[in-house]
C-alpha cells in the first residue's frame, strides 16, 4: 500500500485536505481502492451533526467514493472514548 501511494506521488495524512490535490495525483488515486480506518471519539463518530450525513468521516467518505466508488472508509469511533 505505500508502494502505491508513494507512486502517485501522495502520502495520506489526517492533515492532508485531498481537495488540494493535483488533477495528476487524483487521476492516480481513481485507478486504485483505499481502505482508511477512523480512530477517535465523539467528533468522529459525528457528535454534534446536524445529521448522519453531516458528520466529517461519512463527507469524507462520500467524496472519496466519488473519485473511486470501491474506495472505503471504516468509522470505529465512539463517544467518549480517547486514541491514547
Amino acid at each position: 500500500m505505500i508502494g502505491q501511494l508513494l507512486k502517485c506521488g501522495l502520502i495520506l495524512l489526517a492533515a492532508l485536505p485531498l481537495a488540494s490535490l493535483s488533477a495528476q495525483n487524483l487521476d492516480c488515486l481513481a485507478l486504485q481502492d483505499f481502505k482508511i480506518v477512523v480512530l477517535g471519539s465523539s467528533t468522529a463518530a459525528g457528535s454534534g451533526a446536524s445529521s448522519s450525513d453531516s458528520a466529517w468521516v461519512n463527507r469524507y467518505r462520500q467524496y472519496l467514493q466519488s473519485i473511486n466508488p470501491d474506495n472505503q472508509v471504516v468509522n470505529l469511533a465512539q463517544g467518549g472514548y480517547n486514541t491514547y
